[in-house]
């Protein structure tokens, strides 16, 4: 296995590095957002940031908000900046909540040394 620990980043061919990214002074986010999601909807938006809190964008999508995500982007050949944080669009998954009583599973065919265990006894 190589040891990529010393291996120094080589951006592809097509990669212009920017001559000033314009990062004095500000801090860089790392936003991931899903397929089927329409980043046009952030647009504008303030947030609050609370680390590890989901705020809801809409009915169906939530930001998810951690501070201190490890990691860089590179800004040129042989230049990183740090992320200050990161924040995860997803999409919110309601489960609804059912006051069925669910049958205990039956033993049926235990193999011989085998101890059922799921049982009230």
């Amino acid at each position: 296995m190589k040891n990529l620990t010393k291996t120094k980043y080589e951006p592809p061919p097509s990669f212009t590095p920017l001559e000033n990214p314009g990062l004095d002074g500000k801090e860089l986010w790392l936003v991931q957002i899903p397929p089927g999601v329409d980043a046009s909807e952030l647009a504008g938006k303030k947030i609050r940031l609370k680390n590890n809190k989901a705020v809801a964008v809409n009915n169906n999508t939530e930001l998810f908000i951690q501070k201190n995500c490890p990691g860089y982007a590179v800004t040129g050949p042989d230049q990183a900046s740090p992320f200050a944080g990161q924040i995860t669009v997803r999409h919110k998954i309601e489960i609804p909540l059912s006051n069925e009583i669910m049958p205990l599973p039956t033993p049926g065919d235990i193999p011989e040394g085998l101890k059922y265990r799921l049982g009230r006894n």
